[in-house]
């Protein structure tokens, strides 16, 4: 019984540890990202990074590397980032608010990583609008975590992302956003406050055929 105990805690431990691992492997992943520069092109297989060259070209066909894997590698990152961030943010232990504070920072740091990626593929507009859309998902968290006060920043670093924010149209979107109700300037607002003064079927030909229906007796015009 003791050993079985023992063997209980320790896969518990063994477990707890892989955990920690992926976050960790999260959190490099995130800081390769922000190292990215301009004209390098990831190496998904191997978390590397390689200029234009017929070596390069020729090991990116070996290992299948494409455009598709680089989004897709990105977007996974930095999605595991922020569910880290909400994550560690309800820990109580000092050392995961710290990784929570400079997971945080990194993301912010991943985005010229991001736009470096976006100018090396620059010729292709559909990987060009996919990074875009990456980086206004990005803003928009980070807005959301500024507006909502859901971390207890650093002066330093509630600085810094109020300057990454200051002239993104995000921002003044987020700040604007408790004072419109779901559906403001929207057509369909008008059609459904216009709606309780329409009864259903109103307009319809088919209303007439309901009115007049009682009129008419089950025998009348019935069919032989």
């Amino acid at each position: 019984m003791l050993r079985l105990a023992l063997d209980v805690c320790r896969f518990s431990s063994v477990e707890k540890e892989c955990v920690y691992d992926r976050h960790r492997d999260v959190m490099k992943k995130l800081k390769f990202i922000t190292l990215i520069e301009s004209g390098e092109r990831i190496n998904v297989s191997s978390i590397s990074t390689s200029q234009q060259s017929w070596f390069s070209s020729i090991y990116r066909s070996i290992f299948k590397e494409s455009r598709g894997k680089t989004f897709q590698f990105l977007n996974d990152v930095i999605d595991r980032s922020f569910e880290l961030i909400f994550l560690y943010k309800e820990s109580k232990k000092l050392s995961d608010k710290i990784s929570c504070y400079q997971i945080l920072e990194d993301i912010m740091n991943s985005i010229t990583g991001i736009r470096n990626i976006q100018q090396t593929y620059l010729d292709d507009r559909n990987f060009f609008c996919e990074m875009e859309t990456l980086l206004a998902s990005i803003f928009a968290r980070l807005a959301e975590i500024y507006q909502n006060n859901e971390l207890e920043l650093t002066p330093v670093l509630k600085e810094k992302l109020s300057g990454l924010l200051e002239n993104h149209p995000v921002r003044k979107l987020a700040e604007d956003f408790p004072m419109r109700a779901v559906g403001d300037h929207l057509p369909v607002r008008n059609l459904a406050e216009d709606f309780p003064m329409r009864a259903v079927g109103d307009h319809l030909p088919v209303r007439k055929l309901a009115e007049d229906f009682p009129a008419r007796s089950h025998e009348e015009k019935s069919f032989p």
